[in-house]
């Protein structure tokens, strides 16, 4: 017994999963010539940006060690729990070199707010280690203190 024909096989002419080397014609079609990439130009009217503003007004650049006193009270606040803190008296003195040195740069610097940032937070730093250390000395203290008549045999 002989099965009727299936459908008949797929034309390589129109088969979409087909090799370029399937399809009719294959041998004798060259590989396509491309030009090689370029980048694209700049369109017109779109330059590099001015290195300042069509009046002239520059923009400050910001101070450096206004920057530092910032990051500097922000991890001194952050490990002032530890103890750390005590260590305030960096960002506060980055902080006050920072604003001498932008008061007197005539605008050329900006980041007055960074340094005041840095300051404040040291100070801050600063005093809520010392009043941990002092509690902990305290605590220290009393409980060293309460804990005087253990241990001994009264002889």
């Amino acid at each position: 017994m002989s099965h009727p024909p299936g459908p008949p096989g797929p034309d390589p002419a129109h088969d979409p999963w087909a090799t370029p080397s399937d399809q009719p014609g294959a041998a004798s079609r060259q590989p396509e010539s491309r030009p090689p990439y370029t980048a694209p130009s700049t369109p017109p009217g779109y330059g590099p940006p001015p290195a300042t503003w069509p009046d002239g007004y520059q923009l400050p650049h910001t101070n450096g060690k206004a920057q530092a006193a910032m990051w500097t009270g922000l991890a001194m606040l952050l490990t002032s729990i530890c103890g750390l803190g005590v260590l305030g008296f960096i960002p506060i003195t980055l902080g006050v070199v920072a604003r001498r040195e932008i008061s007197r740069s005539g605008g050329r610097q900006g980041g007055d707010g960074m340094a005041l940032a840095g300051i404040i937070t040291g100070a801050v730093a600063t005093v809520l280690s010392l009043l941990l250390i002092a509690v902990v000395v305290l605590l220290l203290a009393a409980y060293d203190s309460s804990s005087a008549g253990y241990g001994t045999t009264g002889v």
